[in-house]
């Protein structure tokens, strides 16, 4: 908003100011003006397009997911090169990584594994900058050589993020990573990596992929609602045993159909720890209410 403004007045302003009185002056003397103008109107097509351009759309968390399972990949086949490790390593920015949400976490994953020393700080940033002039004006291997020699890099990680799209439920990914050692001057890993999340090799995986996150959580919510008054015979049957341990069972029992009925419809669940633990402790003191007055209402 403030800029649309901002660029309203300064229109304003340059009309009264210059342009004006540019129109009254003949037409050799105008060229200062002209000039001015095509200044400013280009000044103006450009805040426009910051202004709408579309903002960068982060990864999904299944998105993101199916990344870091491509970055694991590809340092596992980097490691498998004999004597790579132990090594210091830098990752140049992704291209088309709007986000920097996959480099982000090429860079976590190297920090996560044994033998890499990622590269932070000043050094880095130096040879950032060194890299790609080198890289297109090398005529020789030790051209190569001499950028991660003088910083102290053994291996830079660079590539692109080729595409990303979920359909079905099931996102897909594919980076182009490329490893390359400074201490010989070659490539320790070049390909495209092609991944996805959820794996889903059924058809009734498939199928609940296809429905929507929001919609799964009713079909879960309507069911752990619904679950204990569905089986109240059952359970008032074991509450006139009036023991503990039938009492505790049934609830474990309940908690246990929520369990699986949420595996199922939320593939991946174990990954997101906090969720989980959350659900199944609702889902726990809600059954354990359902019975209280499932008990309450037989003793009547």
């Amino acid at each position: 908003m403030w800029t649309v403004f901002g660029i309203i007045l300064l229109l304003l302003g340059a009309y009264f100011c210059f342009i004006r009185n540019a129109l009254a002056l003949p037409f050799v003397s105008r060229h200062p003006f002209w000039w001015f103008g095509s200044f400013l109107g280009l000044f103006v097509l450009l805040q426009i397009w910051f202004w709408l351009r579309p903002a960068p759309v982060p990864l999904t968390a299944n998105e993101a997911y199916a990344v870091r399972e491509a970055v694991r990949v590809a340092l596992q086949k980097t490691e498998a090169v004999e004597g790579v490790l132990p090594a210091t390593a830098a990752v140049v920015h992704f291209s088309s990584d709007p986000t920097d949400e996959a480099t982000t976490i090429l860079r976590e994953e190297l920090a996560a594994r044994e033998g890499w020393t990622p590269v932070t700080g000043s050094p880095a940033v130096a040879f950032l900058k060194k890299l790609g002039k080198t890289l297109n004006e090398a005529t020789s291997v030790d051209e190569y050589l001499r950028p991660g020699r003088r910083v102290g890099i053994d291996v830079l990680f660079y590539g692109s993020v080729r595409s990303v799209a979920t359909y079905d439920g099931i996102s897909h990914v594919t980076l182009s990573v490329k490893a390359y050692d400074t201490r010989t001057g070659k490539n320790l890993f070049a390909d495209e990596l092609t991944e996805s999340y959820p794996k889903m090799k059924t058809a009734v995986g498939r199928s609940v992929a296809a429905t929507s996150r929001s919609r799964r959580w009713w079909i879960f919510a309507i069911i752990v609602l619904v679950l204990p008054w569905a089986l109240a015979p059952i359970i008032g049957r074991v509450i006139e045993h009036r023991s503990n341990g039938a009492n505790a069972g049934v609830i474990a029992a309940l908690v246990g159909l929520n369990l699986i009925t949420g595996a199922i419809l939320f593939y991946g669940i174990s990954s997101h720890a906090f969720a989980a633990v959350a659900t199944v402790l609702v889902c726990a003191v809600y059954n354990l209410v359902c019975c209280e007055i499932l008990s309450r209402n037989r003793t009547r």
